[in-house]
């Protein structure tokens, strides 16, 4: 079988479709609540929110492992996800949509990275 090759920004925007699609869009809790068909409060919101960083936590213990086959495993997922659930989906755009610009700036600003603490 054929190797897939991939440029480096197609590979940025299959990873975001595949993420947001595998942590957030395939959540057991937003499937619920739309099979119930109830509107989402603030306590239902909170229950999602959570679970959706819980799901993204779990897939980047793979990306940090230092273990060449949890990093490949964690890829494929989520570009199978991305050429899956998010196959249909618009393409991703660089957004600073809310505030995130103002926190890129700050922590561009003020936060050093790569610093031992003594």
């Amino acid at each position: 079988m054929e190797k897939l090759k991939i440029g480096q920004d197609e590979l940025t925007r299959e990873l975001a479709k595949g993420l947001v699609a595998l942590c957030i869009r395939n959540n057991n809790i937003l499937e619920d609540y739309h099979a119930e068909g109830v509107p989402i409060n603030d306590e239902r919101m909170k229950e999602f929110m959570k679970n959706c960083v819980n799901n993204v936590y779990t897939l980047f213990l793979d990306f940090v492992s230092n273990d060449p086959k949890k990093l490949s495993r964690a890829m494929h997922l989520l570009l199978f996800e991305a050429t899956t659930t998010a196959r249909e989906w618009d393409e991703p755009e660089i957004s600073f949509h809310g505030r995130l610009q103002e926190y890129m700036d700050f922590v561009e600003k003020y936060v050093v990275f790569g610093v031992e603490e003594e």
